[in-house]
């Protein structure tokens, strides 16, 4: 899933694919397993804004466009726009209940 974000003139678009659940659970030591669990009660601010950037790199990835933003700057940008976080949290829960119903089905089926 692909969703854009509006902050001010300029138009964002955020995703959270397998590719970035994979480097996001690479850089927080995470497992797969540890997506079966509450992660959200799991993760400090830190990481959960490293994921936030991470929806805006893959965003920018699936739009054929390099991210121009660092984290920094995200993190600015929630900084001037603090609902924003809730909007690409709203597209990263997604994107992990749609990944993990797929994972879910797979380990079922024996895969």
């Amino acid at each position: 899933m692909t969703a854009k974000v509006k902050i001010g003139k300029a138009i964002y678009p955020v995703a959270f694919s397998n590719l970035a659940l994979a480097k996001f659970l690479r850089e927080e030591k995470l497992t797969l397993a540890d997506l079966s669990t509450d992660i959200a009660a799991r993760l400090d601010y830190l990481s959960t804004l490293r994921m936030v950037y991470r929806a805006f790199e893959d965003g920018a990835r699936k739009d054929g466009q390099n991210l121009e933003l660092t984290f920094e700057q995200v993190c600015d940008l929630i900084d001037g726009k603090p609902e924003l976080m809730n909007q690409v949290m709203e597209v990263i829960n997604e994107s992990l209940a749609v990944q993990t119903a797929g994972a879910e089905k797979g380990q079922a089926e024996g895969n």
